[in-house]
């Protein structure tokens, strides 16, 4: 059982020799036969796609100064209908930005067929303060939606991306258990796995 007390999805992991799966309370006991009747692959695949970006005319062209041009790049997760987020997939191109204020128009891969429940994505920007560089949110989207123009001030821009290394556990993982510390585990041949904490 999922480890979140009183988890409003009432989900379950479990293995059956095909690959890792969840369920829930919602999906599990649909129709009749055996139970549970409706899975899915447990884990959120990365994009494969990345972002298309198009520069758009604009901005205040005023302050046009090469010395204060920006250069961005654009990446991409996926999020399921529970809520949780998947590793970003592949960085776009590098995007330069001539004069403030002009906007990005961004288009997306359509989600792939899959059995993960993929029902939002959110887009990243790349950012830089401090010294240090970083991906920022900057819109969480429909899973249908293939077009955003990103308009966003720097000011404006969300938390940074923190799943660079969710990946989903191998298909031949078996043998899942739950710890108290609100991680779960499981081996896969001679290897010993662990999730991240809920």
């Amino acid at each position: 059982r999922s480890p979140i007390a009183q988890d409003p999805h009432g989900r379950i992991y479990y293995t059956d020799g095909r690959f890792p799966k969840v369920t829930d309370a919602t999906i599990a006991t649909k129709g009749d036969g055996n139970h549970p009747t409706s899975s899915y692959r447990l884990g959120i695949p990365a994009p494969t796609t990345a972002p298309v970006c198009t520069v758009q005319q604009g901005g205040d062209v005023s302050d046009d100064n090469p010395n204060d041009d920006e250069t961005r790049f654009y990446t991409e997760t996926f999020v399921s209908d529970y809520g949780e987020e998947g590793p970003p997939g592949p960085a776009s191109l590098e995007v330069t930005l001539r004069t403030p204020g002009t906007a990005v128009q961004l288009t997306l891969a359509p989600v792939p067929l899959q059995n993960a429940s993929i029902k939002r994505r959110r887009i990243y920007r790349s950012a830089s303060g401090g010294g240090e560089a970083d991906f920022l949110l900057v819109a969480e989207l429909d899973a249908s939606v293939l077009s955003y123009t990103d308009k966003i001030p720097a000011k404006n821009l969300g938390p940074s991306l923190a799943t660079w290394d969710y990946l989903p556990p191998p298909e031949n993982m078996t043998g899942l258990c739950l710890m108290a510390n609100g991680i779960a585990a499981g081996f896969a041949g001679n290897e010993v796995m662990f999730s991240e904490a809920y």
